[in-house]
Formats: C-alpha cells, sequence, structure tokens
C-alpha cells in the first residue's frame, strides 16, 4: 500500500521500514505543489481500514508525526542510512537487507 500509493500522491519512497511499532518514511513530492502531509494521511487512513477490516481494534497510528527537511546530500546519505538498520539495532535481525519490510524504491535524479 505504502508504495501503490506514492503513486497516486506523485511522491517518491527514497527509504522506508515498517517496525513493529512505527514507520519511518523519507518520502518527497516528484511534482511542485504535491503534498507529502496529504500522502502520509492518506498511508494512516488506508492502514487503519485494513487493520480493522482484519480485526484491529482501537487507534492504530498517532494523530501526529514528526517530519523534518533534509538539507544536503551527506545528510540525506545518513538519514536513510538510519532508517534502513532500524530493525538491526532493534534487535530484529542481524542485517537490514534481510528484513522484508524495509526498502528503497526510489533513487535520487
Amino acid at each position: 500500500m505504502l508504495l501503490v500509493q506514492r503513486q497516486h500522491a506523485e511522491c517518491d519512497v527514497y527509504a522506508y521500514c515498517l517496525m513493529p511499532d512505527h514507520l519511518h518514511l523519507v518520502t518527497a513530492p516528484r511534482v511542485e505543489g504535491r503534498c507529502v502531509l496529504r500522502y502520509v494521511h492518506t498511508i494512516k487512513s488506508l492502514s487503519t481500514q485494513l487493520a480493522w477490516h482484519y480485526g484491529h481494534r482501537g487507534r492504530l497510528w498517532q494523530p501526529r508525526f514528526y517530519d523534518q527537511v533534509i538539507r544536503s546530500e551527506e545528510a540525506f546519505g545518513w538519514i536513510c542510512q538510519y532508517v534502513l538498520e532500524n530493525p538491526v539495532r532493534a534487535g530484529l535481525v542481524a542485517e537490514g537487507v534481510t528484513y522484508r519490510w524495509c526498502g528503497e524504491p526510489d533513487t535520487l535524479p
């Protein structure tokens, strides 16, 4: 869903990692005038509906999220690496590449 919806929202996803209790997402609009906030809201809404469909009850996401502007290529690389290594730091896998719920679907132009 995360990757399919990026097409509709016209956003690129440079790194993501779905953890048991949170999501890391490095994204940006492909087209001027598109809104990353709307993309995140859509992901949260659709995933909540899907979770409810499969029996989850109650809140799935916190009402807010933390966002930041990445101001340099160096910071961009560091942040993407941080996201991809999150399951290793959490002790879920020995190597980040083996964690099923992480990836780098888009690259910088």
